[in-house]
């Protein structure tokens, strides 16, 4: 939502490219870890809606989805 905001502000699509660069993540908020094997995503859902959200968010990326 920030980028298309900037971006209606007037902000070009290279400036928001660098800036999003410097985003952090907050930890605990899909949070990605992983090792050359495995894969894991920690989000510290909280609500049975919050946990819908991260389940489908994350079936939605997997190349497995859907076989």
């Amino acid at each position: 939502m920030a980028m298309t905001i900037v971006s209606r502000l007037g902000a070009s699509d290279g400036d928001i490219a660098r800036a999003m660069r410097q985003v952090t993540n907050v930890p605990g908020r899909f949070e990605v870890v992983s090792d050359s094997d495995v894969i894991v995503i920690v989000d510290y859902a909280h609500t049975p809606d919050g946990l819908r959200r991260v389940l489908s968010d994350v079936r939605s990326l997997s190349p497995r989805h859907g076989s």
